[in-house]
């Protein structure tokens, strides 16, 4: 078991087989000659950009909130723990294509550009991320779209399947990795007050995104993007790791905050943010502060809140009640909430 050597080798098919850092993933395959894509990615076929060359729909979006959470401190290259959402990353909302934008120039997190199509950046080699005209309406949903679910241009043939209206692909769905399982190994280091051994979790995680091999580059020629990049990154990253003792020094609580932060910027879009907040006791506190702050940028979340109590599960559908039922008694009861 081991990381692999760059962030974007998690999302490459070709790279699948030699993987040391996927533990338990649900394989993926396109053009198998079935005519459909029941084997291919059907947890992604919503989620591709619409009016995008990958076809449909558009579902799945990173939020301004995940997006802002990978700005950087330019002093020490690290996270915004408390206060990210008040270093917005520069964002594109309501602006046309046609409209002139300049990408955010601040210090950024180098794995935001391969988890968060951003307007201006390279979006791996089908070109720069056009903005609004992969977007449904920015307005209401934010201007970003997801990335690592999108196969290369290069090797389309090979991992792209549009046998059906909703497109798939080859990407296997990694349920579980080793940067999961490192920051799992934190976080329980964390919890017993091992906090060098937390530290040192997260920082063999942060080593591999700060290393320049991984980051993403500019086109040698923004118009011909097929001839590959350039040696200029595309964006102003910097990331750091912890500096020695710094877990120590901040104690408990902070070294929680900053196993938890790592999950989430490491993780992004993969589907473990609502349980990791759910098992920590703080979807709550969290999810309703980030439906604060959204909706004074997008209108998609108006009126959402997250009901303790309630919401950390979803109700049991009535069929399965009815089915449960014994001697004109059901055994399975609806879960708290949902009577």
């Amino acid at each position: 078991m081991d990381l692999n050597p760059e962030f974007e080798d998690n999302h490459r098919p070709e790279k699948e087989l030699e993987s040391p850092e996927a533990l338990f993933s649900i394989d993926m395959s396109a053009n198998v000659g079935n005519g459909t894509i029941a084997t291919a990615n059907q947890g992604s076929m919503l989620n591709f950009p619409i009016n995008s060359p990958f076809g449909c729909c558009g579902n799945f979006l990173p939020s301004i909130d995940l997006v802002n959470s990978f700005r950087t401190n330019p002093a020490t290259g690290l996270p915004y723990l408390d206060d990210y959402n008040k270093h917005e990353v520069k964002a594109d909302i309501g602006i046309l294509s046609s409209q002139p934008f300049t990408p955010d120039a601040g210090t950024l997190d180098p794995r935001l550009d391969w988890t968060a199509g951003r307007r201006g950046i390279p979006f791996k080699d089908w070109g720069l991320m056009p903005g609004n005209d992969w977007i449904r309406n920015s307005v209401a949903t934010g201007p970003y779209v997801n990335l690592k679910n999108i196969y290369w241009n290069a090797t389309k043939n090979l991992y792209y399947d549009g046998s059906a209206w909703a497109p798939g692909s080859a990407i296997n769905y990694n349920v579980i990795s080793f940067a999961d399982v490192l920051l799992l190994a934190a976080e329980a280091e964390a919890q017993l007050g091992n906090l060098d051994a937390a530290q040192g979790y997260v920082n063999r995680v942060r080593m591999r995104a700060a290393n320049p091999k991984g980051f993403v580059y500019k086109y040698k020629d923004d118009s011909k993007p097929e001839l590959g990049f350039s040696t200029t990154p595309a964006a102003n990253y910097l990331i750091k790791l912890y500096p020695e003792g710094n877990f120590k020094s901040g104690g408990k609580e902070y070294a929680l905050k900053a196993v938890y932060f790592e999950r989430k910027l490491e993780l992004a879009m993969q589907g473990h943010r609502f349980f990791d907040l759910v098992r920590w006791g703080l979807a709550d506190s969290f999810l309703n502060a980030y439906y604060a702050y959204e909706v004074t940028k997008v209108t998609e979340v108006t009126g959402m809140k997250f009901t303790p109590n309630k919401n950390e599960y979803y109700p049991i559908p009535q069929t399965q009640i009815d089915l449960s039922t014994v001697n004109g008694k059901a055994t399975l009861r609806q879960n708290p909430g949902y009577q």
